[in-house]
């Protein structure tokens, strides 16, 4: 006869623990260095398979980065440096990598390229988890905080595409375009609403004939 089922019991022991600071007890560079570190920890998490996690490390940063309410007397006032910082590639095309992790503290125009970057990684964490509403409003503050980010525009794209609404799909695409003449992916997207809009009218123009018929 078959040995009955037998419950095992673990004992976990927490050999310490260090407390950390609420936001208002951090001083703003500490709340910038927490902020980074969450961000490079979900790309971190999002390369190794885990988009959960990834989207919650980018959640926290963005709710800790607004307590810094932006650049101001407390702030190193120098200016930002210009361009990106080369990320690392999450897949095969730009569009799918996430935002690279630059190591100065915080400057002048960094906040809102570094909350864009935020609100972009959390969107693509987004569409992979099947939540396009959530997506298309994360990739939408991006877009508004650094309108030359292509990512942006391209993940505004395709949450569009998966939420049906082909017109601001086909805007979001064509803009990529503008900032990246040719991109690869970008193309593929428009070819591929393309087809799913001739499905879509191929199946209504059949389906009309069949009530006329």
């Amino acid at each position: 006869s078959p040995s009955p089922s037998r419950c095992c019991h673990f004992i976990v022991q927490l050999h310490s623990f260090t407390p950390g600071k609420a936001s208002w007890e951090m001083a703003p560079d500490e709340k910038w260095v927490w902020v980074r570190s969450h961000k490079e920890r979900g790309s971190e998490r999002f390369r190794a398979g885990d988009v959960w996690g990834a989207a919650d490390c980018y959640s926290r940063a963005l709710r800790m980065l607004i307590t810094l309410g932006g650049p101001g007397e407390n702030w190193d006032n120098g200016q930002g440096r210009e361009g990106r910082g080369e990320g690392e590639e999450v897949a095969q095309s730009k569009e799918d990598s996430i935002e690279g992790e630059g190591k100065e503290r915080v400057r002048e125009g960094e906040y809102q390229r570094v909350r864009s970057e935020l609100h972009c990684n959390l969107s693509l964490c987004q569409l992979k988890l099947g939540q396009p509403s959530k997506a298309r409003e994360n990739a939408s503050r991006a877009t508004g905080l650094d309108p030359a980010s292509a990512k942006a525009w391209y993940r505004l794209g395709l949450a569009y595409s998966e939420l049906g609404e082909m017109g601001s799909a086909r805007a979001g695409l064509r803009r990529v375009l503008e900032l990246q003449p040719g991109s690869p992916s970008a193309l593929r997207a428009l070819r591929e609403i393309e087809a799913r809009e001739k499905e879509i009218n191929s199946q209504l123009g059949q389906a009309l004939s069949k009530m006329f018929t």
